[in-house]
């Protein structure tokens, strides 16, 4: 029992510096309020960083190369699920199939020899290290759906209203690429997430990507069915020449009423969570409450008058 517990706190360890290394290694992602300047200042410390790191780079390959599916990862489904998480670029695919790989077999396959070494018996760590492996190998997808569901939370909570304040801009004479950009800036503070979407979308079409490209690759950065229905209705208008006005109003109240609809939804949902605290502790409390006195006073009451039941 204690070299399991011995075991399991190794683990933990192991885990908790390995998700410390992921993490450093993962968030390449620029502040968003950062100017040009340092923006750019940042970029090249990270190349430099990148280059003088080659050795490690080439360590999570290797690792990454056992748990990588046998087709490019571009056609695989973690590539999307990456851009939903905010991860861009092949390193974020190499880091989590290396994350898989030492997880599922370099981990539990050190246990094993920790554990075998101390005396255990070979099948009480062989059934350890299994358990390990198992649990290793989810391990970077709890990681990486925490981390979707985190993104996409707050992209549902102020895509509305950026979504007004562009129909907004687009009311008073701007464009609807200018009033992204613009949009996106005033976002900076309360939803760094979104703004760098905005920010993201802005630089493709600067780049020369058409519009409908660019507004396709938002919807698959983003995931949300929102804001593919957006992408839709934008790209439609731009075919067939329809206002964008008209479309972005209708769309607005639409997403508002949506929105209230979820509210009340949430809302509907809360006596029924609520019930289950009051069952389980208020009602108990309450009833010691209301018939302790009753029944220490029926005890008393039979004591005095020398009832049998008292005895």
């Amino acid at each position: 029992m204690k070299i399991a517990l011995t075991l399991l706190m190794i683990w933990l360890v192991i885990s908790g510096i390995s998700f410390f290394v992921i993490k450093k290694f993962w968030s390449f992602k620029l502040d968003n309020r950062l100017d040009t300047l340092q923006k750019l200042q940042i970029q090249r410390s990270e190349s430099s960083r990148v280059e003088g790191g080659k050795s490690f780079t080439g360590v999570l390959d290797a690792l990454g190369k056992l748990s990588k599916p046998a087709d490019a990862w571009k056609s695989s489904k973690i590539k999307s699920r990456l851009l939903n998480a905010g991860f861009h670029g092949e390193r974020a695919s190499l880091i989590y199939y290396a994350s898989k790989t030492f997880f599922t077999l370099i981990g539990p396959f050190l246990s094993f020899i920790y554990s075998y070494n101390q005396g255990h018996s070979s099948s009480n760590a062989l059934l350890l290290a299994i358990a390990l492996a198992v649990g290793g190998y989810f391990i970077p997808n709890f990681f990486l759906n925490y981390q979707i569901s985190k993104r996409q939370k707050e992209l549902t909570k102020y895509f509305p209203d950026a979504l007004d304040l562009i129909r907004i801009c687009v009311d008073t004479g701007l464009g609807l690429d200018a009033a992204i950009s613009r949009v996106g800036k005033e976002l900076k503070l309360i939803s760094p997430v979104l703004a760098e979407e905005f920010e993201q979308l802005n630089t493709e079409i600067g780049a020369g990507s058409s519009r409908d490209n660019a507004l396709s690759n938002l919807a698959i950065r983003t995931g949300l069915k929102d804001i593919e229905a957006l992408v839709a209705m934008l790209k439609q208008a731009h075919h067939f020449g329809t206002n964008v006005t008209e479309s972005l109003q209708v769309f607005s109240e639409d997403l508002r009423s949506k929105r209230q609809v979820r509210s009340k939804e949430i809302a509907a949902k809360i006596p029924v969570k609520i019930s289950v605290p009051i069952i389980l502790c208020i009602f108990p409390a309450l009833f010691v409450v209301i018939l302790g006195p009753a029944i220490i006073s029926l005890f008393n009451t039979l004591n005095s008058t020398g009832s049998p039941l008292g005895r």
